[in-house]
């Protein structure tokens, strides 16, 4: 039998000599029907809805192979446009979206509202899950949900930021924060290491949420200074990890 185990939002599973990794997401009443709350473009909404799983898995250092989008809304136009929201998500990272993407709509029934969700299947060798004692922390990007979200903001964490993360030495843990904010990821993160963190006064709102991955905390033994050139996003030191 394979072995399936969870990690944070992830399943893995051993498979032969890699591991399996699949995330998903969802997204209830954000769109441009007319009993959605939150007013956006579709093809934004696909781009935000992707970028989440795809995260997660970068984090980890898994490879994303496919992306299976189930969308409960027509394919005209809506659908269309929410799909090419999620290629030009997945081209940010070098997916070839016509042969990695699959899914299905909703054109039996009219909808007034969009709903839509995705689930990414990757691989890994192995996964980068363990921060140490020494290791800085600190939190790439602002929280931001709803309205507040923008496709260019700067403020924001984005995939190209992660994949450079990964690229560089002395990288340890890179956890995106979810709907629960900050501090829900940064205790669950010492208590996974089974450490204790030397903290800082910051200026972020440690309980606000974070959106669809606008913000990521990264545990590293590296100068993190240099990084606000490099990932041309804000970085905020919270501590460093300790025994």
């Amino acid at each position: 039998m394979r072995k399936r185990t969870r990690f944070r939002d992830l399943t893995v599973i051993d498979y032969l000599e890699k591991r399996l990794v699949i995330a998903c997401d969802s997204s209830g009443a954000i769109g441009d029907k007319q009993h959605d709350v939150v007013k956006v473009d579709p093809y934004i909404l696909g781009r935000f809805l992707v970028r989440v799983p795809l995260m997660e898995l970068l984090s980890v250092g898994a490879v994303p192979l496919t992306v299976c989008n189930t969308l409960s809304v027509e394919m005209e136009p809506t659908g269309r446009s929410i799909i090419a929201g999620i290629f030009d998500e997945m081209r940010q990272i070098g997916m070839e979206p016509e042969a990695a993407l699959n899914g299905s709509t909703e054109d039996n029934i009219p909808t007034v509202q969009t709903g839509a969700g995705v689930t990414v299947i990757g691989e890994a060798d192995r996964l980068m899950d363990k921060s140490m004692a020494g290791d800085v922390l600190c939190c790439i990007g602002y929280p931001k949900v709803g309205q507040e979200v923008g496709l260019e903001d700067p403020d924001i964490c984005d995939l190209l930021a992660i994949k450079r993360l990964r690229e560089m030495d002395g990288i340890h843990e890179i956890v995106p924060v979810g709907s629960k904010g900050i501090r829900y990821e940064l205790e669950e993160l010492l208590k996974r290491n089974q450490l204790t963190l030397l903290g800082e006064q910051v200026d972020l709102p440690l309980e606000k949420s974070g959106g669809p991955g606008t913000c990521v905390i990264v545990t590293a033994r590296a100068d993190v200074q240099q990084w606000r050139d490099v990932l041309g996003q804000p970085v905020t030191v919270l501590g460093v990890l300790k025994n």
